[in-house]
């Protein structure tokens, strides 16, 4: 799994990519800080997993730490302005943090 969801919770296989299932699209800042905290970049399997499962049970992501966050938001920093996001884009953040999702 690459990523998943940040409205519906379904498998994707970018971060910035369009939901094949409930079509949303990463547009705004806070949506692809959101989109890339539920991606491989910035969790482990078992995390995205978790996530997942939170979306479908709560209908909303989970909380994550702060850590989390911020790097998310160095990558979307770093994105580039002309970014087609329907289009997969490699992000090269590699982040190993344990325990990435706040309880």
């Amino acid at each position: 799994m690459n990523a998943i969801c940040f409205e519906c919770g379904e498998e994707k296989s970018a971060a910035m990519k369009m939901c094949g299932s409930c079509k949303a699209l990463p547009m705004i800042r806070r949506e692809k800080i959101l989109s890339i905290c539920l991606s491989s970049d910035c969790l482990k399997q078992r995390n995205l997993v978790f996530s997942q499962q939170h979306i479908f049970r709560r209908g909303r992501p989970p909380g994550f730490r702060a850590k989390v966050i911020r790097e998310a938001m160095m990558i979307v920093d770093r994105l580039p302005d002309n970014l087609q996001v329907e289009h997969s884009f490699e992000l090269s953040g590699e982040f190993e943090f344990p325990a990435l999702i706040a309880e």
